[in-house]
């Protein structure tokens, strides 16, 4: 009895870049705003694990009492896991991702204050990934993502400061 070769696994290890979009709530110091965000993110892919690099730029604009509005930077780095998968014909990819993660903000507001404060990230998202490449040529991924995340920022008064980061996007990738 002759056995067959395993499938070759298409899109288990590969790298995506992200270019994101969508929105951003934000809490600074008990007042609560929001903004339109950008977020590119680079994604390095190893089965069900998933190492991650985002830079997410957003404006924001704080409607309670006085106005204020600002700038909101943050660089950050997750660690993530496809707690659902789903494959079709080893060529397209349904994913449930669950992250959690680490970052550095930087929120510069109209008066001139600027507040720098690390972050912890958690959040959890789902993705559509196809290998669009004939059999006989290297692969190109490309697919749609969505990623909802909640970003807890500590305070020196022992409570903390949160966001809500809600992000739309396409991957590309090999």
């Amino acid at each position: 009895m002759a056995t067959r070769p395993a499938a070759p696994v298409v899109l288990g290890n590969r790298f995506t870049a992200l270019a994101g979009f969508g929105m951003l709530v934000l809490e600074v110091h008990d007042e609560t705003g929001s903004g339109m965000a950008l977020q590119p993110t680079l994604t390095r892919t190893y089965d069900r694990v998933e190492l991650q690099a985002e830079l997410t730029l957003a404006t924001w604009a704080d409607r309670t009492g006085t106005p204020h509005k600002g700038r909101f930077e943050r660089i950050g780095a997750a660690a993530r896991y496809q707690a659902g998968r789903i494959r079709i014909e080893q060529t397209m990819t349904l994913d449930l991702v669950l992250d959690a993660g680490v970052g550095l903000q930087r929120i510069e507001r109209d008066e001139d204050t600027l507040i720098e404060r690390a972050d912890l990230e958690v959040g959890f998202g789902l993705r559509m990934l196809t290998d669009m490449a004939k059999p006989s040529s290297s692969r190109m991924l490309f697919g749609m993502e969505m990623m909802m995340r909640l970003l807890i920022m500590p305070r020196a008064d022992a409570s903390a400061d949160l966001a809500l980061v809600l992000v739309f996007g396409i991957p590309v990738g090999k």
